[in-house]
């Protein structure tokens, strides 16, 4: 969960470097406007080492031969999930992750449906058996949206289940309409600081930002036209118990 321009896709091409061994096939999903972007990074990072094949269009055709490396967009993995996954990768890399809504219930998607049942095949199939889930935007803009991101990785256990964890920090709100059964929503927050707290003591869980890393002399502070590049002056967000109406989610 590092922020945006620290270098996620370089971490992520590091491991499946690291791990060629037993990484023989390896999905990439991302939004559709990045599969370029994502060549271009492997072709930059690890020059003829990986053959990169990104899968377009929604009418699905077996994965060419000798392809180490499937790119395919969010816009059309719910075409390519079932060709993906008899292909049995060993790891799977979800780029902006967030983008893949909690099962179940309204807030779900067929996107997200395609991607948790592709987790899932990797999880219990893949030589592997890895999930990276990669995303700048902070969980705590909504946590219904963080239970996607825990799903994927297959993690939800950690929490008590997706139940437990949207009784728990979604905020549930019975929603009553006359002539019609009452409905439970979970678009708000709540136990953040738990939350949060929980979050930062497992291992799975990274997340570096700029301020960090400039405080411990990993970065350097960067300045265009005089104007503090990374805003290390404005100050950070209070964490709170409650505060519903400061989350909601861009998506």
């Amino acid at each position: 969960a590092d922020e945006q321009g620290l270098g996620k896709s370089i971490e992520a091409i590091s491991v499946i470097l690291a791990h060629r061994a037993t990484l023989r096939r390896v999905v990439i999903v991302c939004p559709s406007g990045l599969t370029a972007t994502w060549t271009a990074e492997f072709q930059e990072h690890a020059p003829g080492a990986l053959h990169v094949t990104v899968l377009e269009g929604e009418q699905p055709s077996d994965v060419p031969a000798h392809t180490d490396v499937c790119v395919v967009g969010w816009s059309v993995l719910h075409a390519w999930e079932p060709t993906l996954s008899e292909w049995t990768p060993d790891l799977l890399i979800v780029d902006e992750g967030q983008l893949g809504k909690a099962r179940g219930g309204p807030w779900g998607s067929q996107r997200g449906e395609a991607a948790q049942q592709l987790a899932a095949t990797v999880r219990l199939h893949g030589a592997g058996g890895g999930v990276i889930v990669m995303t700048g935007t902070p969980i705590d803009t909504r946590p219904l949206d963080g239970l996607a991101l825990l799903d994927l990785l297959g993690e939800t256990y950690a929490f008590g289940g997706p139940w437990v964890y949207r009784q728990r920090y979604c905020a549930p709100t019975t929603v009553r309409r006359r002539g019609q059964r009452p409905i439970t929503t979970y678009q708000g927050a709540s136990h953040t600081r738990e939350l949060h707290e929980r979050l930062d003591a497992h291992p799975w869980f990274v997340r570096r930002t700029k301020r960090l890393l400039i405080r411990q002399g990993l970065i350097s502070p960067k300045t265009v036209n005089g104007v503090d590049w990374y805003d290390l002056h404005t100050p950070e967000q209070p964490r709170s118990e409650e505060h519903t109406s400061e989350l909601q989610s861009p998506y």
